[in-house]
């Protein structure tokens, strides 16, 4: 019943808009407007929360998960970009349910740095933190993770993260953030991973690139 009503009520919104064009009257605000209600739609819910809670058990989910969130967030992000000014739009975005949380890997043993990540990422991301190596390969193969942080100087006999087999295709360079204690190891992985911080970590710089990586990637 609910996909129903909500089908129904995108089909009148595509039907308004049409007719709005042909009279030559549809405005940005009804542009914006449709948008929200196709792509923040009940509908559109229902789906995203079939496909995120299939990505638990079902292998090739998780990468359509990811996509399908990564551009409802970008959605999102151009609008509130683009009309900060507006209120009523603004004020009608953040009455939508969000049906998925974003979901970062920390791999730290520093209860300072992890202390320091949870205050400024807790409100925004959903946070796993993990203080030993071995745990976090495991949650890697177990779980699908939007990001990686990743404190290189923690490696077990000698392996580092990148030296596991891990499943195929998670590209880890294209989602992990490294944290490094030494400038000389920072500017030495720097060439193979762009994304890499000495500590201290200059946070807002920090938390920027974070949310620009997930925007990114996929």
């Amino acid at each position: 019943e609910v996909i129903k009503e909500s089908l129904t009520r995108i089909k009148d919104s595509i039907t308004d808009n049409i007719e709005l064009v042909q009279k030559d009257k549809i405005t940005e605000n009804n542009i914006i407007h449709f948008i929200l209600n196709l792509e923040f739609s009940e509908w559109n819910d229902i789906f995203l929360y079939i496909i995120d809670s299939a990505r638990h058990n079902v292998s090739e989910s998780k990468q359509a998960a990811a996509r399908i969130r990564n551009h409802i967030q970008k959605i999102e992000y151009n609008i509130k970009n683009i009309f900060h000014d507006d209120q009523n739009i603004l004020a009608q975005l953040e009455t939508i349910t969000k049906t998925w949380e974003y979901k970062i890997l920390i791999i730290e043993d520093d209860e300072k740095v992890l202390s320091l990540l949870k205050i400024y990422l807790n409100n925004k991301y959903q946070l796993f933190p993990v203080t030993n190596l071995a745990e976090a390969v495991e949650r890697i193969k177990s779980d699908y993770f939007d990001l990686i942080i990743y404190n290189k100087q923690m490696t077990q006999d000698g392996n580092s993260l990148f030296d596991f087999p891990l499943p195929s295709g998670l590209k880890l360079n294209k989602k992990t953030i490294l944290l490094s204690d030494s400038e000389n190891n920072a500017n030495t992985d720097q060439q193979n991973n762009p994304f890499i911080f000495q500590k201290p970590i200059k946070i807002q710089q920090f938390v920027s690139t974070v949310d620009k990586m997930i925007l990114d990637y996929h």
